[in-house]
C-alpha cells in the first residue's frame, strides 16, 4: 500500500508537528506545574505560558516571509536542538527572568520543528488530508502524555514535567533524519474570479483564525482548573483530559477523510460554530458529566476545523510559506488568548472565560463564511 519512504517520511512529519506543538498543547499543565512548583500567580503563569507560544507564532511568520531559510530537514534538526536544551535548562532553574528567556528559547526552537512539516505537508497533492492524518497521530501521542502528567507531577512539579520534554525531544528528533534534505519551491495559486482581491481573502482567513484560536485559548489555559474547580481530582483531570485528546484525534482523523469532498464552506463555517458552543459551555461545568460532555465538543471540533484552515492557506500558495504564516497566526492568536485568559481569571472568574470562548469562534465562522463564499469558484477545490 504504502513504499517505506512515504512512511518514514510520515512518521518525520508526525514527528516534526509533535515537537512543534508539545509546549502549547500541553499549556495546562505547564500552568499548573508552574504554579504550584514555584508558587506563581495566575497572571505570570499565563504569562511564561504565552511567551513560548507567542514566540512560535512569530518565528513562524518570519520563516513564511523568508527570513529563515533552510531545507525541511536542517530547519527541523536546528529547532529540536534549541528546544531540547530549553527544556531541560527550564527544569533546572527557579529564576522567573530565566524561565521567560528560556521559554522564548523553547518557542523558537519548536517553531523551527513545525515549520519544517507543515512546509513538507504543504507539497502535497491535498494537504487538508494528510494534515488531518499527520494531527491524529500526533494527538494520539499527546493523549498519552496528558495522561501520564498528573502522575508525575507530584515528582517535582515544573521540574518533572520539564525533564519529560526534554526526553521527548531528544527521542523525537531521531526521526526527523527522514524530512526533505532540500528547500521547496512548489508554487501555486488559486484564480479568484471577479474582482476579488486575493490579498483581502488572506486577511479574512487570518483574521477569522485570530478570532478562532484567540477565543478558544482562553478557555484551553486553564481547562486543568477548570476541572479542578468542579471537584473532579488531579489524576481524573488528567484522564478526561487525555480521553479528550482521543477525541480531538477522531476529529482530525474525520478531516483527513472527508477532505474537500464537500467543499470548504461547511467544515470551516459549520466546525468554527460547533467549536463555540463547547469552549462556551466547559467554563460553566458544575460536575463531571457536563465537563466531560463539552470538552469532547470542544476539543474534536476545533482538531476538525483547523486541518481546514491549514489547508486552504497550503492551496493559495504551495510552497509552503502561507500555509506556514497561517499555522503561525494560529499560535499567535492562542497565545493571545493564554494571556487574556489569565487576565479574566485573576480579576475575574473561571466562569466568565465562557463569553470570551463563545463570542470568539462565532466571529471567526463570518469571516470563514466570506471566504468561502468569495472561493465558492472552480478553483476552491484542488483538481483530482
Amino acid at each position: 500500500m504504502f513504499s517505506k519512504e512515504f512512511i518514514l517520511l510520515f512518521c518525520s512529519l508526525v514527528a516534526g508537528v509533535f515537537l512543534g506543538e508539545l509546549g502549547s498543547m500541553t499549556t495546562p499543565f505547564q500552568i499548573g506545574a508552574l504554579m504550584d512548583g514555584l508558587n506563581l500567580g495566575e497572571a505570570a503563569a499565563g504569562m511564561l505560558g504565552s511567551a513560548e507560544i507567542v514566540t512560535i507564532g512569530c518565528c513562524m511568520l518570519a520563516v513564511a516571509l523568508g527570513a529563515i531559510r533552510m531545507a525541511p530537514r536542517q530547519m527541523a534538526l536546528c529547532g529540536a536542538v534549541i528546544t531540547g536544551t530549553g527544556q531541560l535548562l527550564t527544569a533546572l532553574t527557579d529564576i522567573l527572568a530565566l524561565l521567560f528567556i528560556l521559554r522564548v528559547a523553547v518557542g523558537l526552537g519548536s517553531a523551527l520543528c513545525l515549520s519544517a512539516a507543515i512546509i513538507t505537508i504543504s507539497s502535497f497533492k491535498h494537504p487538508e488530508s494528510t494534515t488531518g492524518f499527520v494531527y491524529a497521530y500526533v494527538i494520539l501521542l499527546l493523549a498519552l502524555i496528558m495522561y501520564l502528567i498528573p502522575w508525575l507531577l507530584p515528582y517535582g512539579h515544573h521540574r518533572a514535567l520539564f525533564s519529560l520534554f526534554a526526553a521527548l525531544t531528544i527521542l523525537g528528533s531521531l526521526l526527523l533524519l527522514n524530512l526533505p534534505a532540500r528547500q521547496i519551491y512548489q508554487q501555486q495559486v488559486f484564480k479568484v474570479n471577479g474582482d476579488n482581491n486575493i490579498y483581502r481573502l488572506i486577511a479574512l482567513l487570518f483574521v477569522g483564525e485570530f478570532l478562532l484560536l484567540a477565543g478558544v485559548g482562553t478557555v484551553w489555559a486553564f481547562l486543568e482548573r477548570i476541572g479542578l474547580a468542579t471537584g473532579i481530582t488531579p489524576h481524573d483531570v488528567g484522564l478526561y483530559m487525555s480521553l479528550g485528546m482521543l477525541v480531538s484525534m477522531l476529529g482530525s482523523f474525520v478531516a483527513g477523510i472527508v477532505g474537500v469532498n464537500f467543499g470548504r464552506s461547511l467544515p470551516l463555517v459549520g466546525g468554527a460554530i460547533l467549536t463555540a458552543a463547547g469552549s462556551g459551555l466547559v467554563p460553566g461545568s458544575t460536575d463531571a458529566a457536563s465537563y466531560l460532555i463539552m470538552l469532547f465538543l470542544f476539543l474534536f471540533m476545533l482538531s476538525f476545523v483547523l486541518p481546514y484552515v491549514i489547508g486552504t492557506a497550503a492551496m493559495i500558495d504551495r510552497s509552503g510559506r502561507l500555509a506556514t504564516a497561517a499555522l503561525a497566526v494560529q499560535i499567535f492568536s492562542y497565545g493571545t488568548g493564554v494571556v487574556i485568559g489569565g487576565f479574566v481569571v485573576e480579576h475575574f472568574s473561571l466562569g466568565a472565560l465562557s463569553y470570551i470562548g463563545f463570542s470568539g469562534p462565532v466571529l471567526a465562522a463570518c469571516f470563514f463564511f466570506v471566504v468561502c463564499r468569495k472561493l465558492s469558484g472552480p478553483y476552491a477545490i484542488p483538481a483530482k
